[in-house]
């Protein structure tokens, strides 16, 4: 009776591990899978909001989510982002969020859900940075748990700021 105890016990604990072993895999292999796979396919950021336009193309095989847009300046300092704060990243679909992006799919984002940068001088060089990570691995309700796993791509805009440079 005890050698039965004994391997109803290591059966059990063997198949807990392998269900904890599958489900790490299977989470480092989406991580895997969108490295690096997303990508702009078309930026248009004039002077009017309401003409902005980003487009992102999902070349992995996995459905993306963005999560995050930022406005880099040039001393690294961020100049905009969406969302603003106090809220540091978005829901995937649903409200406030972006819908995820299917494999071979893009996402057009427009007007006020890409940050201004209300102290960026005119022609000023920043970076847009988009955040992103797989709808797989994202935990929505608690974003900041999926935040090492998030990934970014980036571009160099010129910005359209109405602010003149500073004197030197």
């Amino acid at each position: 009776a005890l050698g039965i105890l004994l391997m109803a016990v290591s059966f059990n604990w063997f198949g807990a591990s392998a269900t904890d072993l599958t489900q790490k895999t299977d989470r480092a292999i989406h991580l895997v899978r969108t490295s690096g796979m997303l990508v702009f396919e078309m930026v248009k950021y004039p002077l009017d909001v309401e003409e902005r336009s980003v487009t992102l193309r999902n070349v992995a095989k996995v459905d993306l989510c963005v999560v995050r847009l930022e406005l880099i300046r040039a001393d690294g300092s961020i100049g905009g982002q969406y969302p603003t704060p106090p809220q540091r990243w978005l829901r995937c679909g649903g409200a406030g969020g972006f819908n995820p992006i299917p494999p071979k799919g893009s996402l057009t984002i427009t007007g006020d859900r890409l940050p201004s940068c209300p102290d960026c001088f005119f022609a000023e060089r920043v970076k847009l940075r988009v955040w992103y990570i797989a709808l797989n691995v994202y935990d929505q309700d608690n974003p900041e748990v999926s935040a090492d796993e998030m990934q970014f791509v980036e571009t160099l805009i010129i910005y359209p700021g109405l602010a003149s440079p500073e004197a030197c």
